[in-house]
């Protein structure tokens, strides 16, 4: 198995790599310079191909697909976020993605962008908004997510209704974060207060 990761030098010139999973074989398969920066990435379910996100030059964040066949890029959407984007992952089938946007300098909700026409459609509307950190279960049947406040907990949901959400921690002057699915459905998550956090 392989895995992608991006490599920032100084802020000038960005990389995008893939590698082993032991880290050996790396292969640099992409370089931009500045003001074209990238981000966000993620590796399809059938492995042919990586969507990245790409900002800088223009208004806002784009995503763009590489085909690892031949190396070519192409702009999967029309669609940009003016003010920032995250959390690109791929729904189990390959048939959308799920992302973290940012539309105005208010709150980032949730989005699902189908890969097939490349229509974006919002799934929250959130006042407070939400992270950029959130979880899929492996069917992509489910969304953890991390509310965007003072106070950071855990919400569950279907992954087609992210508003039907409901908390599941609480507690106040703490953050709960990045959350992850276990196969046996349980969740991953980091919990801290100021410098000090745990796994639980």
């Amino acid at each position: 198995s392989k895995f992608v990761y991006n490599r920032n030098i100084e802020d000038k010139t960005y990389q995008m790599f893939i590698a082993n999973a032991d880290g050996t074989g790396d292969e640099k398969i992409l370089e931009t310079t500045s003001p074209d920066a990238l981000d966000s990435v993620a590796w399809s379910p059938d492995g042919e191909r990586i969507v990245y996100e790409t900002f800088g030059s223009t208004a806002g964040s784009q995503l763009f697909e590489m085909l690892l066949s031949d190396r070519t890029s192409r702009k999967i959407t029309d669609k940009v976020w003016c003010c920032g984007m995250g959390g690109v992952t791929w729904t189990s089938d390959g048939s959308s993605l799920i992302l973290w946007g940012r539309e105005t300098q208010g709150p980032g909700q949730i989005w699902q962008l189908f890969y097939r026409g490349g229509e974006a459609k919002q799934l929250t509307n959130d006042p407070e908004g939400f992270s950029a950190s959130f979880g899929l279960t492996a069917d992509s049947s489910a969304l953890a997510l991390v509310k965007s406040a003072t106070t950071g907990r855990i919400w569950v949901g279907p992954a087609d209704k992210p508003a039907a959400a409901q908390p599941i921690t609480s507690g106040a002057g703490k953050m709960d974060n990045n959350p992850s699915w276990f196969p046996n459905g349980r969740i991953l998550f980091a919990s801290g207060s100021g410098e000090i956090g745990s796994l639980f």
